[in-house]
């Protein structure tokens, strides 16, 4: 997939609720148009980190959101990670 495609893609579902796993050449991107019980982009924005990516800058949701978000989900696919993303917040705050 092109870069000029996938940022279309990104745009446009942006605006819709849905779930898109995309193949690119640089593996696989999971879009998500809510999480969390239906928050939405906006709404976890100010939860977020910016991270330059090949020039271009991500919102990257923070950990302590991101363990809360996983915790709230409660499949075991999500709480499997948790302590994990627990030691890697423990170790982002020393």
């Amino acid at each position: 997939m092109n870069y000029i495609r996938m940022v279309s893609l990104l745009l446009e579902h942006k605006l819709s609720p849905g779930h898109q796993l995309l193949k690119t050449n640089m593996g696989d991107l999971d879009l998500l148009g809510t999480i969390d019980s239906g928050r939405t982009y906006e709404e976890l924005l100010p939860f977020t980190r910016a991270f330059s990516f090949f020039g271009e800058t991500l919102q990257v949701l923070g950990l302590s959101e991101l363990i809360r978000v996983k915790g709230n989900a409660g499949r075991d696919k999500e709480l499997v990670v948790l302590p994990i993303l627990k030691h890697a917040l423990w170790l982002e705050e020393e």
